[in-house]
């Protein structure tokens, strides 16, 4: 065991902060223990965080018109309560780089979202814009990394006994 705890032969993969508050391997002629320490943290190939910002940004916007409708003492629009808090969970649906039809329900809610940040332009509606944005940049990276490649159902050669 080294002092970082971690066995000696494992002392190349230990993080060590720089002082300048970047992160580097402890290795210092090689990234290979930092490389080690990305791949083997997945959370990215089965999360996706730009579907969950723009979740965030719809709660919260939404929280905001509810509370300053109220301080106004008017009556919130439900239908754009309902539709917002629809695109807000169609982002939710789609963190789950897995799920299925996960395109459609992010491009449904940033569209949702875009529509709705463009007719609250004036007030509340640039943060609901990008966040739409979020959603559809998502649906467009789950497009281009969901489709197979072409050489995959080719390459494929029926099973001969």
């Amino acid at each position: 065991m080294n002092h970082d705890g971690f066995p000696d032969d494992r002392a190349d993969d230990t993080l060590r902060a720089c002082p300048a508050g970047t992160v580097r391997a402890a290795h210092a002629g090689s990234a290979t223990g930092l490389r080690r320490w990305v791949m083997a943290s997945r959370w990215r190939d089965r999360w996706d965080p730009l579907p969950a910002a723009a979740a965030v940004i719809a709660f919260v916007m939404i929280g905001l018109y509810a509370g300053l409708i109220a301080r106004q003492g008017g009556e919130v629009a439900a239908w754009f309560v309902g539709g917002l808090t629809g695109a807000a969970l169609g982002s939710v649906y789609g963190v789950a780089r897995a799920a299925p039809l996960r395109r459609l329900a992010l491009t449904v809610s940033g569209v949702v979202m875009v529509l709705f940040g463009l007719l609250g332009i004036l007030s509340i509606g640039c943060p609901i814009l990008a966040a739409g944005v979020l959603a559809l940049v998502a649906a467009a990276r789950s497009a281009r990394t969901s489709r197979p490649s072409r050489a995959s159902w080719r390459s494929r050669s029926p099973r001969t006994w």
